[in-house]
């Protein structure tokens, strides 16, 4: 921490230079809009709103007006801007990893992501999914948890929790019409609606596609390393990452005073591979998804009772399917007596359609959730919830290759005991009660706790504590403590007869303790600064370690403890100027080694200008820097370095009613040369299987029309 702190020093002592003389000629009006202003409200620290500045996390809101001045296309671009968040790619089709506090893995299940409060959790990988971002235009607010959530939303709010909600009603104005064309072959078009005459309704179409960007290249691959080992060239690579995309999202939301339906569903009709399943490119592989999520609320309930209660019922179905050359046509492959690759007992096999997985993942959670609030009580805000859910995974492939397979067959093992997991189910209830005391007047205290009781490994616990005061008219202080935990997903229990990844049904699951203080200042209506200040210590958190045979087993492969700081501020230095940033710095040690832990950014800071450069135009210049990146231990490959990305968007006419709304702008206008770190592999001389890392998009270009009728 003291090498954190010293860091940290001068930035803060810099950006207190430059704001402090501004910071106290307020007015008694500025005092007054100080003490009852419209100050933002956040669900997600509680389960109810509540005002951001007195809400037991560290939390951020991001609103839709802050997501279209930015440009952001898509929710990985809008968090880019979020304090100690890192947003990467994963090895599966590069679907987005967000990193937290240093807090990362691959397949990235340390972060709960929900829509208007229901989990979009996958069973497979405990992810959100292949290419899982959401598309912006449908999006009201994001909201954002650093930090343990478990004691509210359960499994995999982890490292924290994100919870996106979609617009109402009453947040469209009419018919809308609206496209975005950009570099790189990008189409992206929308039509939505708003009425909110009897019983309110709110819809959104949006259709995306896109060729990706063919200059991501890498120049080696899986396939180049067995070609250099049996004296073959059937590798592909040089070549580019497959990153091309058709998709269309869907947001339906009917609602009355006491009820609420919403429907929201992504369609996915193709998605490249990324760098391919195996990290060997695969420019022929596609992938299929097609989710929906229903929810469906009844609110209002006991209200005679002095108790305010919702009722909420939602279905989740999630059916991927992806068509893959693993390795590419005439590859010759060490086969072993399962029909599986393994370099060391092997024996080489040409394939000459090369090796075919084509898996498809079925899944299905139905949950029921009841909450309550209490209204009878003078000093406490006591909130009771029960819930219970079953999920069903059904799974089906064809392959050529694997025990029960003849090689070079392409052959259906759905229903046997070859296939790549067996189907499984599981079900949970759990039991929270909360409770939010205010034991003085400047002082609340929030206690709470959850237990949660799963069918397929027992029973977890996870409290809260929150301690928030009132320090003086300007200044709030937090004392916060939280554990959380992961449950192990259906892919790293359950996973079989894989050539990539194996299941553990011995895991345990992953568990963090969380220690925070956090300040937050208000210096007038004019100028806001935060402060964070965080410890964690992980247990037994989960990976796929690779094996000799090449298979990457799921283990809990030891502890993690870290720490760091946040800095953030806003500051209106005039009514056409808005200057706001961040800067986030994070320590992670591998208990085990006593090793930095690797794959993230320990430094970064992001800035960002809201200009009014005339009555109709908004100018907004992003500045985010990320610092370098540590390898694991024993990679031989040179630390990931340092970069810099500038975005900029120019918007005309920018919340006007009816009419055109323009838009241009430039993504990573510099050009900036970067990568998100490939898996190291400790087998291979190159430390991994791509050693070039996954290079990311160059420069973007691209202009937006909409019109409100």
């Amino acid at each position: 921490m003291n090498n954190i702190a010293s860091k940290f020093r001068p930035i803060a002592l810099l950006t207190a230079l430059v704001i402090s003389p501004h910071l106290y000629a307020q007015s008694e009006e500025d005092e007054l809009a100080l003490a009852y202003g419209d100050d933002s409200f956040i669900s997600i620290a509680t389960g109810r709103n509540k005002l951001i500045t007195k809400a037991p996390a560290v939390a951020s809101i991001i609103t839709a007006e802050q997501i279209e001045r930015s440009g952001a296309r898509t929710i990985d671009e809008v968090l880019e801007s979020v304090p100690g968040l890192h947003v990467s790619s994963s090895s599966t089709r590069l679907s987005p990893v967000y990193s937290m506090r240093g807090i990362r893995t691959d397949r990235n299940p340390q972060v709960l992501v929900l829509v208007n409060g229901v989990a979009t959790t996958n069973l497979y990988f405990g992810d959100r999914g292949p290419v899982s971002s959401m598309p912006t235009h449908a999006v009201s607010r994001v909201e954002i948890m650093r930090g343990p959530g478990s004691a509210v939303y359960g499994a995999d709010a982890f490292a924290g929790v994100i919870n996106i909600i979609t617009k109402k009603a009453e947040d469209y104005d009419g018919l809308t019409a609206g496209a975005r064309v950009g570099d790189f072959n990008e189409t992206d078009a929308w039509v939505s609606f708003g009425k909110t005459e009897g019983v309110d309704i709110a819809f959104s179409l949006q259709m995306t596609t896109t060729d990706g960007d063919d200059d991501r290249k890498v120049g080696s691959d899986t396939q180049t390393v067995f070609d250099n080992i049996l004296s073959t060239n059937a590798s592909l690579a040089p070549g580019s990452l497959d990153t091309h995309q058709e998709r269309a999202d869907i947001n339906l939301e009917l609602a009355d005073d006491n009820w609420v339906f919403r429907y929201w569903s992504r369609h996915i009709t193709e998605v490249g591979s990324g760098p391919g399943v195996a990290l060997a490119l695969d420019p022929s592989g596609n992938g299929e998804v097609d989710d929906y999520l229903l929810d469906f609320t009844l609110k209002k309930l006991l209200d005679t009772t002095g108790w305010e209660g919702d009722l909420q019922f939602s279905y989740y179905d999630v059916n991927t399917k992806s068509e893959s050359t693993l390795f590419p046509e005439g590859t010759v492959l060490p086969i072993d007596a399962s029909g599986n690759v393994n370099p060391v007992a092997g024996f080489p096999t040409f394939f000459a359609d090369g090796l075919i997985g084509n898996p498809e993942v079925y899944e299905r959670r139905t949950s029921i959730d009841f909450s309550a609030y209490s209204k009878n009580f003078e000093r406490h805000q006591l909130r009771l919830a029960v819930g219970a859910s079953t999920s069903v995974l059904d799974p089906k492939e064809e392959k050529n290759f694997g025990p029960g397979v003849p090689v070079g067959t392409l052959t259906n093992v759905t229903g046997t005991p070859f296939i790549f997991v067996t189907s499984e189910d599981r079900d949970v209830m759990y039991v929270s009660v909360q409770d939010e005391i205010q034991i003085a007047s400047d002082w609340e205290l929030t206690a709470g706790v959850r237990v949660d009781d799963y069918s397929d490994f027992g029973t977890t616990t996870n409290p809260r504590l929150a301690l928030v005061w009132d320090t003086s008219r300007r200044l709030t202080t937090k004392f916060l403590y939280g554990r959380a935990f992961r449950a192990p997903s259906f892919a790293e229990l359950y996973a079989i007869n894989n050539p990539i990844v194996l299941g553990n049904e011995e895991l345990d699951p992953e568990i963090i303790n969380t220690y925070e203080i956090a300040f937050a200042y208000r210096a007038g209506v004019n100028a806001q600064l935060g402060l964070n200040i965080f410890h964690y210590e992980i247990e037994d958190l989960i990976e796929f370690v690779t094996q000799p045979s090449g298979a990457s087993v799921a283990q809990n492969s030891g502890d993690q403890t870290g720490e760091g700081v946040e800095f953030e501020w806003s500051y209106e230095a005039t009514k056409a100027l808005t200057i706001s940033g961040n800067i986030a710095l994070v320590s992670v040690e591998d208990d085990n080694t006593g090793e930095e832990a690797a794959n993230f950014p320990e430094e970064q800071a992001y800035l960002q200008l809201d200009w009014l450069i005339a009555n109709d135009w908004v100018l907004v210049p992003q500045i985010h820097y990320v610092g370098s990146q540590n390898r694991e231990q024993g990679d031989p490959r040179d630390d990931l370095e340092s970069y810099t990305l500038v975005n900029l968007a120019l918007t005309s006419n920018f919340g006007a009613k009816g009419g055109f709304r323009w838009q241009i702008g430039v993504n990573n206008l510099t050009g900036e040369d970067y990568a998100d770190p490939s898996p190291y592999e400790g087998g291979v001389p190159s430390g991994s299987f791509m050693p070039d890392d996954f290079p990311s998009e160059g420069r973007q270009y691209y202009a937006l029309g909409q019109y409100t009728f």
